[in-house]
């Protein structure tokens, strides 16, 4: 799971909240892909940075030796802060989905939630060469209309 995006190394703090599961082997593929939908559905709670979902995969490179321990889909949600956190694991849809859709195809979950007091993103050259040339673009294109 990896985040580009542009953020300042000055920025404040955030909560991560991280959940490991190890679903059911009779759990079919509908149920994980409708369970995951619901999942980044979940992003429109107040105070949600992003939701990120996705089942261990095995063969990222050739010789990539999996540490998953039976966990089969991991969770990160980011977020603004610890009360949006708390609202969050609140929100009743939050609850139904955990309650309809994880807990019946979950056989065991492990979960950790951390401040980040210091977090770093990468810098995207693309992107940000993209915002600058776009924004430049944007200026000049007022800048020209208002002469006028």
């Amino acid at each position: 799971l990896y985040f580009v995006g542009l953020m300042s190394s000055s920025k404040e703090s955030f909560v991560e909240h991280v959940v490991l599961m190890e679903l059911s082997s009779d759990a079919s593929e509908a149920q994980i892909e409708t369970m995951m939908d619901a999942v980044h559905d979940l992003a429109f709670i107040d105070g949600v940075q992003s939701i990120s979902i996705g089942a261990q995969d095995s063969e990222l490179y050739d010789d990539y030796n999996p540490r998953d321990q039976g966990f089969t889909h991991a969770l990160v949600v980011r977020l603004r802060d610890a009360e949006a956190l708390e609202r969050y694991n609140k929100h009743p849809e939050h609850v139904r989905v955990k309650k309809e859709l994880i807990a019946p195809i979950c056989k065991r979950v492990l979960g950790i939630d951390y401040v980040d007091s210091k977090p770093k993103c990468p810098v995207n050259p693309f992107v940000f060469t993209g915002l600058v040339a776009g924004a430049a673009a944007v200026a000049g294109f007022l800048l020209g209309r208002s002469t006028k």
